[in-house]
């Protein structure tokens, strides 16, 4: 059951609802909820994908009497991270897959269900690598089982690898598990593969301190009442001191394309390999991204997803969390205020009466947060972490700087289009080769030929996902429902394994019926679902980001997001949030263990200390990896 506010709150909420036009909130008293006199600390979080899921877990590790609600306006968990059933329609149909399709489960055909390989697909979100501790670790902690995809697709791609398309021609074909030491590789590249290959392991090897206990916890000064800083500086309170800790500074505040040029890495390269990676990733190029994200886009050591959905990480965290979990109407956060000097400062205001404001003199506390909600519902707070984009959140906030402080973020405007096709390849013709050659099944792009002029590819990724069984007719969903109107009912072009095939698409706009017909054949695409959103943020190199701590009790979990935006590094800013909250109520002990942990006092350099930490041995194994403390990581 919802736990309860303080009858006053109830009388204080205000609910903002949001009116045709975007500038316009009318303010009108809500449904007022009662809550109990005596209350422990109550945490609210608004959003709930990889951050505000996972702020709740590890806010519900901390041992303490934390009450937690979680506002998610759509009806799922996950966020970015979301997966559709085959032969699910689309918004191009009137289907919201926000309100759809709440579980990712797979949609059966009128007589049986469908075979395995027609499992849920992703819409984005789809992988995470090795090096993504939290996720790797909450994945083995909830018991879900892991799938590097490709499904059924090796047994005829001999010597037709990844290749790298330019809108004109393939400037790289065959690109395998060993590309950046290959013969073709060095001589069309020289060594800038294996330098390449050594910068992003030195950068994973960075990013890794984010999960060492010794790295995190060693105290650099002692105060009063067992309290300290780390020299790590974590909890970080600000992004742009994050950055500078893990030397990402360097990386942020120039252009991918200079920083790799800068550290040996030949230009051909950046511009045609890294700048494949930096597209399929985030949908930029290596010219005008910043050097950290590009970094990121080539670590793809280890890739795997979660069968069924990555999305069941983030509802598995909010399960075991223990929150309230709010959706809909109710989940739809349109208002916060603050009130500084407690009801006293309510009553100065208008918001309540004198006679209202006696029945709330033992909760006089400064500094509280009232959330009001789509449904009419106002709820009061200790504390609120923003885990979604402020300036699409829709969310009012009154007597408070937050509005002001936290700078609009542009993102890309991604296209993805998944479809199912009978034809188990490309149509060569649609690259400019002969009806007998063979097109790869993942191709990449790069821009750079568009820079010089020529003719820019329309789409950023293709993608062959799986081999599927082909379905008996009558159990095909071959119907115009679930049929492009100009894609014909039967297929010329057929597998003579029996088979279809899985494909999804990036691209910076809409796929059309036709260029689908160009890329696969005529009459052979069976199925499509096109979904267009705010994808990634616009990774602009930049010195600045947004603030942590917007201001007393208010925390914003997206600040990282123009830094790094993963589902991993999602989770990593809400463990640094809710490390503030709780080093603020409880102190440093809580978080880093106080003074009986191990981790020596005797220098600030912790570069000798940290390679011989006893946990790295058995850091994906580290129990205590979600919690608090000396191992806590």
């Amino acid at each position: 059951m919802l736990h309860k506010s303080l009858a006053c709150a109830a009388l204080l909420a205000l609910s903002f609802v949001l009116l045709a036009h975007a500038d316009q909130h009318s303010f009108l008293r809500p449904q007022y909820v009662n809550l109990p006199v005596s209350i422990p600390k109550r945490v609210a979080i608004i959003g709930g994908g990889a951050g505000g899921s996972s702020a709740a877990y590890f806010l519900s590790r901390s041992g303490q009497h934390i009450e937690i609600t979680l506002f998610e306006k759509s009806t799922r968990l996950g966020g970015r991270s979301t997966t559709i059933p085959a032969f699910a329609k689309d918004a191009e149909h009137g289907v919201d897959i926000d309100q759809e399709w709440t579980r990712g489960a797979s949609l059966d055909t009128d007589d049986h269900a469908l075979p395995p390989e027609y499992a849920p697909i992703e819409l984005g979100a789809s992988i995470f690598v090795s090096a993504n501790r939290n996720l790797v670790r909450a994945a083995e902690l909830f018991g879900l089982n892991t799938t590097t995809g490709g499904i059924g697709l090796d047994d005829d791609d001999s010597g037709v690898g990844t290749s790298i398309w330019d809108g004109q021609q393939f400037v790289y074909e065959g690109l395998d598990g060993s590309w950046w030491n290959s013969a073709r590789m060095i001589w069309r590249y020289g060594y800038s593969p294996l330098t390449m290959r050594n910068l992003v392991g030195g950068l994973i090897n960075t990013f890794t301190k984010l999960y060492d206990p010794s790295f995190l916890h060693r105290p650099k000064t002692e105060t009063g009442n067992n309290k300290y800083k780390t020299i790590s500086g974590f909890p970080w309170s600000t992004i742009e001191s994050l950055a500078q800790r893990m030397k990402f500074n360097e990386l942020t505040s120039q252009t991918a394309e200079a920083w790799f040029y800068a550290k040996g890495v030949g230009k051909l390269f950046i511009e045609e390999v890294i700048e494949a990676a930096t597209r399929v990733n985030y949908g930029q190029t290596t010219n005008l991204m910043h050097a950290l994200g590009g970094g990121v886009s080539l670590a793809a050591s280890g890739a795997v997803s979660i069968v069924g959905g990555n999305w069941q990480i983030f509802d598995k965290m909010a399960q075991q969390s223990g929150a309230v979990v709010l959706h809909g109407m109710e989940g739809d956060v349109t208002g916060l205020v603050k009130f500084e000097g407690g009801w006293t400062e309510a009553v100065k205001q208008g918001y309540m009466s004198e006679k209202e404001a006696k029945g709330c003199s033992r909760s006089n506390d400064p500094g509280k947060w009232y959330l009001a909600t789509r449904a009419g519902k106002g709820y009061t707070f200790d504390a609120v972490l923003m885990a979604a984009p402020f300036h699409t959140s829709g969310v009012a906030i009154l007597n408070s700087p937050a509005a002001t402080s936290i700078p609009p973020q542009k993102y890309v405007h991604l296209h993805v289009t998944i479809l199912i096709t009978s034809s188990p390849r490309p149509r060569s013709e649609a690259f400019g080769r002969g009806p007998q050659d063979k097109i790869p099944r993942t191709i990449l792009t790069t821009g750079i030929g568009a820079r010089r002029g020529g003719k820019a590819p329309d789409f950023n990724s293709l993608s062959y996902l799986r081999r599927l069984p082909r379905l008996p007719k009558k159990n095909s969903r071959q119907t115009a429902d679930f049929r492009p109107p100009l894609i014909q009912a039967d297929a010329d072009i057929q597998d003579d394994k029996g088979s279809d095939f899985l494909v999804k698409l990036f691209s910076p706009a809409r796929l059309s019926d036709e260029r689908l017909a160009e890329l696969f054949g005529a009459g052979t695409v069976k199925w499509v679902y096109r979904k267009e959103w705010d994808a990634y943020p616009v990774l602009e190199p930049t010195s600045d980001f947004p603030p942590i701590v917007v201001d007393e009790g208010l925390y914003y979990l997206n600040a990282l997001e123009p830094m790094i935006s993963t589902m991993e590094t999602s989770t990593v800013s809400a463990r640094n949030a809710v490390g503030l909250l709780l080093e603020k109520w409880y102190g440093s002990d809580l978080v880093h263990g106080g003074e009986d942990c191990p981790w020596g006092r005797k220098t600030e350099d912790t570069s000798k200390t940290d390679a011989q930490a006893p946990h790295k041995e058995g850091l994906a194994g580290n129990d205590d990896w979600a919690g608090w403390g000396c191992h806590s990581g």
